[in-house]
């Protein structure tokens, strides 16, 4: 197959018209697009959901109906804000932690080929040998320091 000419190899040597983009709208369009079609899901979504709960009688308890659950969610709301913030407040403060101590140790390794060395031979190392095991009889139990309790599993050793 013969290779195609590009805009330079024009014999004329005009530079090629710019193509209209038909696919991508512009304007209010596109932020119309944009929205559109994830609202309109989500409305089929809880219709579909309303429908089924209705149609073959689940209980609430099994299965409640969207406007139990938006009930539910306004009736409880400050409970929700007051434990959704916690969360927030953990998660952010992992994130922030974790790039304290991973930015400077990563620029260390990067700069530092001793430092590289020694966080290669740290991080190569089997980890369910360096992890706190407490052996029981041919099974193991494994404690994490962030877990509220153990997690027993079979172990060969």
């Amino acid at each position: 197959m013969p290779p195609q000419p590009t805009h330079a190899a024009r014999s004329d040597g005009a530079s090629p018209a710019p193509v209209a983009s038909r696919d991508r709208p512009t304007g209010w369009a596109s932020g119309a697009r944009i929205l559109v079609a994830p609202t309109l899901a989500g409305l089929a979504a809880l219709v579909v959901w309303w429908a089924i709960v209705r149609i073959f009688e689940i209980p609430d308890y099994l299965l409640p109906a969207p406007q139990a659950v938006a009930a539910r969610i306004v009736k409880e709301w400050p409970v929700l804000v007051k434990h959704g913030s916690y969360t927030l407040l953990s998660v952010l403060t992992g994130f922030v932690s974790a790039v304290v101590i991973g930015v400077p140790l990563a620029f260390g390794i990067v700069l530092s080929r001793s430092m590289e060395r020694v966080a290669m031979a740290v991080s190569s190392g089997d980890v369910a040998r360096r992890s706190p095991r407490f052996a029981n009889r041919g099974r193991s139990w494994w404690c994490g320091s962030a877990s509220a309790f153990c997690r027993r599993s079979r172990s060969s050793s």
